[in-house]
């Protein structure tokens, strides 16, 4: 399935890439780039195909489940390139510590999306 909105993942991710090659190396920039948009369009185009579908909806909560990681991993990224230190006051600490309570939703997001 094929919608615009699918489209807008990719730029992000490029515009992201080449905002990020400023603080790392080009190869682990350019993998990241194109695994998080392997997975963010993945998620939108599931969530895409789920929209007229009730009856696969148990697999919704797994789709938004990997967008809000992609989402949260992009602000761990982007806040560890301005602010430096291994103080509380960095915004990097939070992302992190969001990122990996992200972490607890995939279980039950997966287990609803995959029936036993």
């Amino acid at each position: 399935m094929r919608h615009p909105a699918v489209l807008a993942f990719p730029a992000f991710a490029a515009v992201m890439c080449a905002f990020y090659m400023k603080w790392g190396d080009y190869l682990g920039n350019v993998i990241s780039a194109v695994l998080m948009t392997m997975l963010t369009v993945h998620a939108a185009r599931g969530l895409l195909w789920l929209r007229g579908r009730p009856q696969a909806s148990r697999r919704r909560a797994l789709y938004i489940a990997v967008l809000i990681f992609c989402a949260i991993e992009y602000g761990d990224w982007t806040t560890s390139c301005f602010w430096s230190g291994d103080t509380w006051r960095n915004p990097y600490f939070w992302f992190d510590c969001l990122l990996t309570l992200s972490f607890a939703f995939f279980l039950p997001a997966y287990r609803k999306a995959v029936p036993a």
